[in-house]
């Protein structure tokens, strides 16, 4: 009778996952440090552009890039850290895609419809990482804690996201009004990254477990 059973791996292919799943976390955080710094550096050339505009609006625009620049480094870094996981190709068109966003948001920060289109495919492109992310940590074991913590980040975060993807959307339709309304519509931007920043505490707690609590708190 045959067996129907899976044959065991070779000790050559379990030497290589492990390599993959030690070195995956610094080699991300560095290529995800090196695509911030990147962007930060460009925001830094447009703001000393002579031929740039700098109204008050554009600056506040400018400072909701930042904040985005501060959440996805974080997002990532928590991911990376939290998950041990074999990186694919979607690893890597991911971030640079991210990153992309955010070099045209920068540089279309003197128009409202433009920088609110460029981080209306940021935040869809962040769902879609988010839910990348969680499949992937899905398919290694060691990975089952975590994301049993995790389990209503494993909606809220994409759908959040998703939300975000459709505010800048509308954002963008309603550029067209004049006046003080462009002022209103460029602290409307500010809404979803501070928002996302608000909420990492609570990610990083579910993360930590009954470790990020405090001394005699009951869950």
């Amino acid at each position: 009778m045959m067996d129907n059973q899976k044959p065991p791996a070779s000790p050559c292919y379990d030497d290589a996952v492990t390599r993959f799943k030690e070195h995956f976390t610094p080699v991300y955080l560095t290529l995800i440090s090196i695509i911030q710094a990147s962007v930060l550096g460009y925001m830094m050339v447009y703001i000393h552009d002579p031929r740039a505009e700098l109204t008050v609006w554009t600056s506040v625009r400018l400072l909701g890039s930042f904040l985005y620049v501060v959440a996805m480094w974080y997002a990532y870094t928590c991911g990376a850290i939290a998950f041990r996981r074999v990186p694919g190709l979607a690893d890597a068109i991911i971030p640079f895609t991210l990153g992309a966003f955010e070099f045209l948001a920068v540089r279309s920060a003197g128009s409202i419809f433009w920088w609110s289109l460029c981080n209306a495919g940021f935040a869809l492109t962040g769902a879609i990482s988010y839910v990348h992310q969680f499949r992937s940590a899905t398919r290694q074991p060691e990975n089952a804690l975590t994301l049993h913590r995790l389990t209503r980040q494993r909606v809220l975060n994409p759908v959040m996201m998703c939300v975000c993807a459709v505010w800048f959307v509308v954002l963008a339709l309603l550029s067209g009004t004049q006046g003080r309304a462009q002022g209103v519509l460029t602290v409307c931007g500010l809404l979803p990254p501070m928002g996302f920043l608000a909420l990492t505490p609570l990610n990083h707690q579910a993360v930590m477990g009954d470790r990020a609590r405090p001394s005699g708190v009951k869950s």
